[in-house]
């Protein structure tokens, strides 16, 4: 048997080898990111990220918000000036009705009585007192004109748009914004037919100037605040704005690029686009004319524009409060998270020290332990990593001692080579496997180590004969091994048992499951008394859905009746706005007396008296039509305020028989409740069944669970029985041939039978 230098405890290299490179060395001289800042910033990408994502979803919403109701502000600010202007345009187109039914255009009595020169004035006070027409002029059947208010210059009209509708159509006109050839100006032509008062036929055309200026004024309060208005006309040209003079005329598609798209639909809406006279974006409205109560489409559209800086400046500004909220915020969470870093750190941190001073040679540090969780098992565990090299050392010392010693010795064996060759020949034959060798004794210092050598011999005879006996042990022991594998395989035949056993309580799972069956059972019969309770309360429904119609019923017949009330408002208004009419024609006539009066008091003439006379007659024969009109539309709001009356009864009538249905109404509701109510009941009944059905399903899945761990731990067992079992067999199969090849290896040595009995002795001594 070969025995090496760590079998006698001496080092295997000498005392000043090298140490084996360190692992450091293989490293890369790369040096990456600290510990501290990756986790710093993990720490901070994971504080600040959800801040950020919600600021930045905040402040979206938020934007899109203001941005909605800022839209939908500029949309209806656009719908309230094209309603101003429709308005406007209303009152106009009333007005010219009211010229033409003028007594003094009309009317041949009234002609011949009246001078042309006073029918002059009387349209020059009219136009004078509305404050909003360049001219009036009545014109005949060939274009010329017949009266004209003072001042004008007018030429023939023959050609006019207005001039030829008003006669192909029978109706009034208005027109489209043009220059007029009189005054260079923008204006807007009314026109109307005016017809003889006793056969109706079309004797002229009564006509209108009204500068758009007007409309201009009408709308000025729309362009305060950096906004920007257009009127744009059939046609597609700019005809009022606040935009620059240079804007007017302008196509508009050239100017407001989405005017195009809004022209074909023809809604209001919202819009935005970019200005190139002014090279910035505008927001705004757009909204279109809408012809009401006989008015005409003029197919007009309207703009209110902004700048989109100003419009959005909230926005913006929000924006930066949202912007440095956020940031407020990331920032506070990224000094918590650096904060927490740097104290989760500090262990590691230390550690990291210690384990470099231990490196270093410092072997005495250790690192303060605190707490009981993972960094307080690190810092346990480096200690006594420092602990162990401490000891690991000092054995190390040791062996240098023993080293030191085996180097004398080597210096003095070389003295005694020559001896140790008279040895070789007894070691060939211990080498050969003869144990009955005796080396030669002399008198020189060698004999002592061939007196030792041959007690060896026979030493390591009796070993070997005990090693023999030993052998023969191990054998028996493998055959016993082969047995306890045997009672281990009986032991999982017990465990397969226990299996079955827990199949059992299986069994026992499966009659709870019944109970529950049974108890589900019970839930159903109770769902099942439900359902008639919700049939009861179904019916209740239905009663209350017709009487729900009833109330629905008499609810649309006083609408309907309201809706009469609110024509008799709108005929009231109408009647207003009459007598204001016929109030502006007796401010007239009252001017035209006054101017008669004053011509009256002049004259002495029998004859040019009379001939006042009969013009006071003709004011006074218009005056009395006037009253006639007034007496009229008194009789008829005589006449409504009856049917108003009779509404008002109906009402009365609707709301006791509405009062009544009330009544029915709440005594369903009442059967209602206790229809309810009876579910109520019975849904309690339900969830107390359906709880009791739940904890006898969490019982089964408890006993269950248990089950199962059991089962779990039994093939963990079976399975580790097994295993040990293999092993087992594994093992005793290696004993055996271990014992086998020890037995061969024995044999190989020769001993005497002295020496071979004694061994056995020793053996069983032991």
């Amino acid at each position: 048997m070969t025995m090496n230098s760590s079998d006698l405890g001496l080092p295997s290299a000498p005392n000043n080898a090298a140490p084996p490179p360190s692992s450091n060395a293989n490293r890369s001289t790369k040096k990456g990111l600290s510990l501290r800042l990756k986790t710093t910033l993990a720490a901070v990408a994971i504080g600040t990220l959800p801040v950020v994502v919600t600021g930045i979803a905040a402040n979206l919403i938020a934007a899109n918000m203001l941005d909605a109701q800022i839209e939908l502000a500029k949309q209806e600010e656009t719908v309230a000036m094209m309603d101003k202007v429709e308005r406007f345009l209303f009152e106009r187109y009333g007005d010219i009705q009211a010229l033409s039914n003028l007594p003094i255009l009309r009317n041949e009595k009234v002609k011949q009585v009246v001078s042309l020169k006073d029918r002059s004035q009387v349209l020059t006070n009219y136009a004078v007192t509305y404050e909003v027409y360049d001219n009036v002029a009545f014109i005949d059947l060939n274009g010329n004109n017949i009266l004209v208010s003072q001042g004008a210059k007018l030429g023939n009209h023959k050609s006019a748009d207005y001039f030829q509708s008003v006669l192909a159509t029978g109706k009034r006109f208005i027109s489209q914004p043009r220059v007029a050839p009189s005054t260079g100006k923008t204006v807007i032509y009314l026109a109307a037919p005016v017809r003889d008062s006793v056969t109706n036929k079309i004797i002229g055309v009564v006509r209108t100037q009204m500068p758009v200026r007007f409309l201009d004024a009408l709308v000025k309060s729309y362009g305060e605040n950096d906004r920007t208005y257009h009127l744009v006309d059939k046609a597609g040209k700019v005809f009022v704005t606040n935009d620059g003079t240079e804007t007017l005329g302008m196509d508009a598609a050239e100017h407001l690029t989405p005017f195009p798209q809004l022209r074909q639909v023809r809604k209001a809406a919202p819009t935005e686009s970019y200005e190139p006279l002014e090279k910035r974006y505008v927001v705004g409205g757009y909204a279109p004319f809408e012809a009401t109560q006989g008015l005409p489409d003029l197919g007009w559209d309207g703009f209110i524009l902004s700048d989109r800086n100003v419009a959005f400046a909230v926005n913006n500004r929000l924006a930066q409060i949202f912007a440095f909220g956020t940031l407020a915020a990331a920032i506070a969470v990224s000094a918590i998270a650096v904060l927490l870093v740097n104290r989760s750190l500090q262990p590691i941190e230390a550690a990291t020290k210690t384990v470099q001073k231990l490196g270093a040679g410092d072997l005495d540090v250790r690192l303060a332990v605190k707490g009981s969780d993972e960094l307080a098992m690190l810092g346990a565990n480096i200690n006594q990593m420092a602990d162990q090299i401490q000891d690991l050392l000092e054995n190390l010392k040791g062996t240098a001692e023993i080293k030191q010693l085996k180097e004398a010795i080597e210096q003095e064996s070389h003295v005694l080579q020559s001896d140790v060759s008279h040895l070789l020949d007894a070691v060939a034959a211990l080498e050969s496997g003869d144990l009955t060798v005796q080396a030669p004794v002399s008198d020189r210092a060698t004999g002592l180590v061939a007196d030792t050598l041959n007690r060896l011999i026979e030493e390591l005879a009796r070993i070997m004969a005990t090693v023999l006996s030993t052998a023969q042990q191990v054998t028996q022991g493998s055959t016993e091994l082969e047995q306890l594998a045997a009672v281990t395989a009986q032991q999982a035949q017990q465990q397969a048992h226990s299996v079955n056993a827990v199949q059992a309580s299986v069994v026992t799972f499966s009659d709870l499951s019944q109970q529950t069956a049974q108890q589900a059972l019970a839930s159903d019969q109770a769902v099942q008394q439900a359902q008639i309770a919700v049939t009861q309360g179904q019916e209740e429904m239905v009663k209350l859905t017709e009487e729900i119609k009833v109330l629905h019923s008499g609810t649309e017949q006083i609408v309907k009746r309201a809706q009469i009330l609110t024509n008799f408002v709108t005929s009231a208004a109408q009647f207003a706005k009459d007598q204001k009419r016929v109030a502006a024609l007796t401010r007239v006539l009252a001017l035209n007396a006054s101017m008669i009066a004053a011509r009256a008091s002049g004259q002495q003439d029998p004859d040019q008296f009379a001939s006042v006379a009969r013009e006071f007659e003709t004011i006074a024969t218009q005056v009395n039509d006037l009253a006639v009109q007034t007496n009229q539309g008194l009789l008829m709001l005589q006449q409504q305020a009856a049917q108003i009356q009779t509404v008002v009864s109906g009402i009365n009538q609707d709301v006791q028989g509405i009062s009544h249905s009330v009544n029915q109404f709440v005594g369903s509701v009442e059967q209602s409740q206790y229809v309810f109510e009876l579910i109520k009941d019975v849904t309690d009944r339900v969830a107390q069944v359906g709880q009791q059905v739940t904890a006898s399903s969490q019982a089964i899945a408890a006993e269950a669970q248990t089950t199962l761990r059991s089962i779990e731990e039994i093939a963990t067992v079976a399975a580790k029985t097994e295993q040990q079992s293999s092993f087992t067999q594994e093992q005793a199969g290696l004993i055996d041939n271990m014992a086998r090849t020890l037995l061969e290896k024995v044999s190989f040595f020769r001993i005497s039978e002295e020496v071979q009995g004694a061994g056995s002795r020793e053996q069983g001594a032991v």
